[in-house]
Formats: structure tokens, C-alpha cells, sequence
């Protein structure tokens, strides 16, 4: 009987482990599968970069560690502009400058010029000490003066920077070039030389380096169309006139709100120019209407991660591989934000939060970019 009892219960366990063994498989039987650890500039062919800031790129471990890991190409926020290299006498210092590009070029970052030509960020004390007589300003001597900058800073950096935003902002939400009064460190260049400095500052730049990739760069572009069909317009005179012009720039300040055809709509119509495109600072704000207080939900955090992805889409749909000169984004966290710093406006409009921690518009932006 113990034999038979024996050979019962071999059976019975038998048929339990045999059970076992065939039952279905759940989920959580096996590890997760590992995060993606693809870095932006490992995701797709055409180059990326971000905006940086010098103090953080200088002095912060943590801040460079992400640039040099995630990008190839960096633009500098504020450390090549007109104000931060020219003196109150007209002369240069380009200290900072050259610290900045040396560190960039030991990470083997690419570095994007930017801006020569823009009506914010110049030494104005200087460019209105540019009279003949009286207070007018003298055309002939702000004209040198702007030559001479173009062909000092780009001689300079040739071989070190192979594109520059030669003219910033030049229409403005009407499709009208800019004007207005030139206070502080505004100086707005159309008041006193007329529409052909825009040309000229072509002429200049590319004469200092013939090699190098001119652009015109502008915001809005995606939710104007006054200041869209302006800007295509100009660049189809400035090409018509042979202006060595290679490249639009749309800079995409956008939100979560930004409508998707607008953007589709934008990049036709600059791909339609022939020219290179590149999305130069990307940026997507989640409270657009600057509430306070303000609550990010995931739902928010969500919509902004979608934005991101479809930018990235969107630009490879409706822009030839030939054509596309990259995506930047600007700024690297929330906490050093041009939007926060600068606007002191309440938003988190970046791919890293102030921590350095990826959020979800990270990984969407990277899956956009591989798709």
C-alpha cells in the first residue's frame, strides 16, 4: 500500500508542477524592459542642439554633462551679441566669447552664431554716439559701424563657426519691418539705414566667410501669417538679388495651444524656399496665459510632450533631408528658461526640469525625431 500511496502523490505533484508550468504568463513574472537611453543627438541623423549660458556652462558639472551628452551643437544665449562684445568706445572684448567657444569646441560641439544684427542686446550708448551734428545719427557712420562688427566677429570665429543668424527679427507681427525707439540696448537698425541694411549685412558676413551658412531667423513664423508671408517674401527678394542668403531660421517659441496645421503649414512654405531650415529655439510653454498660481498636472505635462513630438515629425514630413540644418532647442532645464530668467513669467517650457530629470516631452521629442 505505501508503494501505491508513494506513486499517487508523485502523480499528483506531477501534474501541479506540469500546471504550473503551462499557466499563462503575466507581465509582472518578467523584469521591465530596460528605460531608453537614447540621447537626443543619438536619435536622429540631422544635427541638434541647445542654447546654453555661459556662468552654467562654465561653472556647472551637472549642466555640462547633459549638453555634452545630449547635443552636438550648441548656441550661445547671449555671449555673442553685439552688447556683450562691443565697449562704450566702439572697441571689442571678446573674453568671454573665446573662453565659450574654446570650452565648446574641447566637448567637440558644434557652435551655431548668433545673432549679428538685432534690434535688442547691442551696446545702444555707443551706436547713438554715431552723430554728424546734433543728436541725428549719422547713416554713413552707423552703416560702418555695423560692417565693421559683421566682418570683425565673423573673421574672428571663421573656421570655428560655420552659421550665423546674420539678421534677427526684422518683420513684425504685421508683416511691416521693424522700427522703434532706440532706448537702453535697443537699436533699431531700419530706422536709420532704410531696408537695405538687411542685404548689406549678408554682403558683409559672407564676405568674412565665404564658407559660412547665412540665416535669417524670426519668431512667430508658425502663428503669423502676416509676418510668414512677409519673411518668405524678403528672403525671395534678397535670393532674386543674389544676396549670398543660405538658410530661414523659425525660432517656435510656441505652447501646448499652438495649432498643429500651423505648424505643418509653416515648414512647407520655408521648405518651399529651397533653402536650409532650421528650428533655431525651440522652446514649448504649458502656461501660456502665465496663471498664478500654477498647478503642472501630468495632463499638461502630457500635452507639451506631444507638441515636442509633433515638431519633430512635422519637420521631417515637410522638410527634404537635404534642407533640414537641424532643431535647436533653448535652454536646458525650466529653471534656467529664458522664460523664467528673463520674462519672469511662471512656466516649464524645457525637455529637462530643475533637476535635470527628463520629463515626458524628452522621450516624445526623441521618439519624433527617430520616426
Amino acid at each position: 500500500m505505501r508503494g501505491v500511496i508513494n506513486y499517487k502523490w508523485f502523480v499528483f505533484f506531477a501534474v501541479v508542477i506540469v500546471i504550473a508550468s503551462c499557466k499563462k504568463s503575466d507581465s509582472s513574472d518578467f523584469p521591465p524592459p530596460p528605460p531608453d537611453n537614447t540621447t537626443i543627438k543619438e536619435s536622429t541623423s540631422f544635427t541638434t542642439g541647445v542654447a546654453i549660458n555661459y556662468n552654467l556652462m562654465k561653472n556647472n558639472l551637472t549642466y555640462s554633462k547633459v549638453v555634452k551628452k545630449h547635443f552636438d551643437r550648441v548656441t550661445f544665449e547671449y555671449q555673442m551679441k553685439h552688447a556683450a562684445n562691443v565697449q562704450n568706445n566702439g572697441m571689442y572684448n571678446f573674453t568671454n566669447s573665446d573662453e565659450l567657444v574654446s570650452i565648446a569646441q574641447a566637448a567637440g560641439l558644434e557652435v551655431y552664431g548668433h545673432t549679428l544684427v538685432w534690434h535688442q542686446n547691442n551696446n545702444g550708448n555707443y551706436l547713438r554716439s554715431l552723430t554728424s551734428s546734433g543728436s541725428a545719427l549719422n547713416p554713413v557712420l552707423v552703416k560702418n559701424a555695423m560692417q565693421d562688427w559683421i566682418t570683425t566677429v565673423v573673421t574672428r570665429y571663421k573656421g570655428k563657426i560655420k552659421a550665423w543668424d546674420v539678421v534677427n527679427e526684422v518683420v513684425d507681427e504685421t508683416g511691416n519691418f521693424r522700427t522703434g525707439t532706440s532706448t537702453n540696448d535697443a537699436f533699431y537698425w531700419y530706422s536709420v539705414l532704410g531696408s537695405s541694411y538687411i542685404a548689406d549685412a549678408f554682403n558683409y558676413a559672407h564676405a568674412a566667410d565665404p564658407t559660412a551658412v547665412l540665416f535669417i531667423n524670426d519668431y512667430n513664423l508658425e502663428s503669423s501669417p502676416a509676418k510668414l508671408s512677409a519673411t518668405i517674401a524678403l528672403v525671395n527678394q534678397l535670393k532674386a538679388a543674389a544676396v549670398p542668403l543660405h538658410g530661414i531660421a523659425t525660432q517656435m517659441h510656441i505652447s501646448i495651444n499652438t495649432p498643429d496645421t500651423n505648424i505643418d503649414n509653416m515648414f512647407a512654405q520655408l521648405a518651399a524656399t529651397g533653402l536650409q531650415v532650421h528650428v533655431s529655439e525651440l522652446d514649448v510653454r504649458i502656461n501660456p496665459g502665465n496663471v498664478s498660481p500654477f498647478t503642472i498636472t501630468p495632463a499638461l505635462l502630457e500635452q507639451q510632450a506631444q507638441k515636442y513630438k509633433y515638431v519633430a515629425q512635422s519637420y521631417r514630413n515637410n522638410v527634404p533631408v537635404a534642407q533640414r540644418y537641424g532643431i535647436t532647442v533653448w535652454n536646458v532645464t525650466d529653471a534656467d528658461s529664458w522664460i523664467v530668467t528673463s520674462m519672469g513669467q511662471n512656466d516649464f517650457p524645457c525637455l529637462f526640469d530643475a533637476d535635470y530629470n527628463k520629463k515626458p516631452a524628452f522621450n516624445l521629442f526623441v521618439s519624433g525625431l527617430k520616426l
